[in-house]
């Protein structure tokens, strides 16, 4: 019986046939699949995903019994691999089912001869699990890790058709000479120069992909979609424009037309804070790498939390508000843990001052400390007064503030108020941080930054400015244009781990490797199956009290996912 447990076991964990097959030389090459059929393009869906076109979860029960998969559990990707190579795990195997190996005669395992599968014994073993004949050999049942599935006959078909292609198709945006990868960035409206700078940037990174022979001899062809929503502002004033410049952006609406352009890839979009980038993008799995954004620093944009939701194909490179409060309340415990900081959560409103909230409350349970108490306002509306009446009514010790630099300014307000507390805030704010804090508080208001800066990486800016020289780009936001840099070069090195036959599916695969890959200019960046944030840390940053120069106020960081 352990074989038994042990088959229904794998099969769970995506695993199907208990048998393999082995080709024939004389088996029949593939038809040409560089451009697939509409009903392969369907069944794909299937093959991968374990939806019908129609968006429906597939299911299929384990041997024929009650135990079902769905969805993508039930896909047949996830046991035969997305290029239908086949893989062996725990001792269960799944065989390949390219058409060189389904659609010839074969020997399976034990030597057993078997039939080329044509459409009637293909849908036979799909629904029943039964394998055609062999000379002088009835139709057999599958193995028990196969699941029998119930599909329509229109969706058998577009199956059987997408497995003719199977290991053989192209991604959208792959073809011999060239990969096109896209970038929706507001080239027009208050935020054109943000989205200039990073499209220059990633252009002349993949210019030099270009120049020195292109990645497995494919250049990088770069297309980009204007996200700016015009006439958005229309009738505002200069400083109405400014304060909502970032409301402009329709990166959703770029990725569609992007998607219309059948780009492989995303890289480097300038995002505002949404968790994907649009409906089509999430259900076509397109792989994003390195968003730069969120960047404004008068509001409460949100970045990635660590639960990633529904982020499996979104490489970030900074963590949002969650692992930012968890790392302010890490390093006011301690090194050892000894301090027992009485902690004031003050958060805006918003989904991103409730995550901020959650890990200050996770990594407070953590370390043993007391339930953080909670102060919420209105974004933009925290109330100085209020705010140092509840921190003195509950005796705590610090503060740590979610919210616009309007808020900054209140909560240092509310500080100046009360001796030995200090404040912590993200690093957004830190450019709001002179004018916003008196003298007397400025060694008490600390900033959670998770950018990688100092001496460590010298050599590294030093070479992403020699970069911006060597193709004539005026250095006007730094900051942005260091993370497009990024951006491209996490995209290159995934590339170049993706190997010549690229996927999308292989490129998110690559990325998962990565394992401290040093930009030089961010903290190294690690991410894992189960990990879509690069840098997990931050440094401690406050503002000189007699200089107003920005200082290091402790060393890095780290928290795990």
């Amino acid at each position: 019986m352990l074989w038994l447990v042990g088959a229904v076991l794998m099969a769970a964990l995506g695993l199907t046939f208990a048998w393999r097959a082995t080709r024939r030389s004389d088996a029949p090459p593939p038809a040409t699949c560089d451009e697939l059929s509409a009903s392969a393009k369907r069944g794909r869906l299937v093959f991968r995903r374990g939806v019908t076109a129609a968006g429906a979860p597939i299911r299929g029960l384990l041997g024929g019994g009650p135990a079902m998969l769905t969805g993508r559990d039930a896909a047949c990707a996830g046991c035969h691999t997305p290029s239908g190579a086949g893989a062996d795990e725990g001792g269960v195997a799944a065989p390949p089912i390219t058409p060189e190996h389904l659609f010839s005669d074969a020997l399976d395992r034990g030597e057993r001869s078997r039939r080329a599968y044509d459409e009637a014994s293909l849908g036979r073993a799909v629904r029943e699990g039964r394998a055609p004949s062999g000379k002088g050999v009835s139709a057999r049942q599958l193995g028990m890790a196969m699941p029998r599935y119930g599909l329509a006959e229109a969706d058998l078909a577009d199956l059987t058709a997408y497995l003719r292609c199977v290991g053989h198709d192209r991604d959208p945006g792959v073809s011999e000479g060239a990969l096109k990868v896209g970038a929706a960035l507001p080239l027009s409206g208050p935020l054109a120069t943000v989205g200039g700078d990073v499209h220059a940037v990633l252009a002349a990174s993949f210019a030099e992909v270009g120049e020195g022979g292109g990645i497995f001899r494919r250049r990088l062809d770069l297309v980009v979609e204007d996200s700016a929503a015009p006439g958005r502002l229309d009738g505002t004033g200069a400083s109405e424009r400014r304060a909502r410049a970032w409301e402009t952006l329709d990166e959703a609406g770029a990725t569609e037309r992007l998607i219309g352009a059948d780009v492989f890839a995303l890289v480097g979009n300038v995002w505002r804070g949404e968790r994907a980038p649009g409906e089509r993008a999430r259900a076509e799995e397109i792989p994003l790498v390195a968003p730069v954004g969120p960047l404004d620093p008068g509001s409460a944009s949100a970045g990635p939390t660590l639960d990633g939701g529904d982020d499996g194909t979104i490489f970030y490179v900074h963590a949002g508000p969650d692992a930012l409060a968890r790392i302010a309340v890490k390093e006011l415990a301690g090194a050892d843990g000894s301090a027992r900081p009485r902690i004031v959560v003050a958060h805006a409103r918003d989904r991103a001052g409730e995550a901020w909230l959650r890990g200050a409350r996770a990594e407070a349970a953590r370390r043993g400390l007391a339930v953080p108490e909670v102060f919420s306002f209105e974004p933009g509306r925290l109330d100085a007064t209020a705010l140092a009446e509840a921190v003195r009514e509950r005796r705590s010790t610090a503060v740590l503030l979610w919210g616009t630099a309007a808020d900054l300014t209140a909560a240092a307000a509310a500080i100046e108020r009360l001796p030995g507390v200090r404040l912590d805030a993200p690093g957004y704010l830190l450019g709001a941080a002179p004018s916003a804090l008196p003298a007397p508080v400025r060694d008490r208001v600390f900033f959670i930054e998770p950018s990688f800066g100092g001496e460590a990486h010298g050599a590294g800016v030093a070479d992403f400015r020699a970069f911006l020289r060597r193709h004539d780009i005026a250095p006007r936001h730094l900051a942005v244009q260091a993370r497009a840099r990024v951006a491209a070069l996490v995209l290159i090195e995934a590339l170049k781990r993706t190997g010549a036959r690229v996927t999308r599916d292989g490129l998110v695969a690559a990325l998962e490797t990565f394992r401290d890959f040093d930009t030089g200019l961010v903290a190294p960046l690690s991410y894992g199956k189960s990990r879509r944030v690069g840098v997990l840390g931050a440094s401690l940053l406050r503002v000189d009290g007699s200089s107003g120069e920005t200082v290091r106020a402790s060393q890095w960081i780290g928290i795990a996912p």
